[in-house]
């Protein structure tokens, strides 16, 4: 089994430390883990100028699974989501910012 722990904090906080306590027992139980902390990888906005490159279609137009490799950005993001999509479980803290979720 395993589980992929996302941080979306600005810094490495509290959000950050309920992570490594929750993945180190799961680690501890036989489990692999992952802790990808947001603010510590290199993500860029899509321009949307690579769609037809990065979302291949099939012939009825759905888009197909793995495009993200295709990507011309070459950020991180492409490693999150292979991480992502190998993974039986994500679990994701955030800080709780004005209401809303960072």
């Amino acid at each position: 089994m395993r589980i992929t722990g996302i941080s979306g904090s600005s810094r490495r906080g509290n959000c950050h430390r309920a992570l490594e306590i929750f993945l180190a027992a799961a680690a501890e139980c036989g489990v692999e883990t992952e802790l990808i902390g947001l603010n510590e990888v290199g993500l860029k906005d899509c321009t949307g100028t690579c769609h037809e490159i990065c979302h291949p279609r099939d012939g009825d137009g759905r888009i197909l699974p793995g495009g993200w490799f295709l990507c011309t950005r070459r950020d991180d993001g492409h490693r999150i989501l292979e991480d992502m999509v190998r993974s039986d479980a994500l679990v994701l803290a955030t800080p709780v910012l004005f209401g809303n979720f960072s």
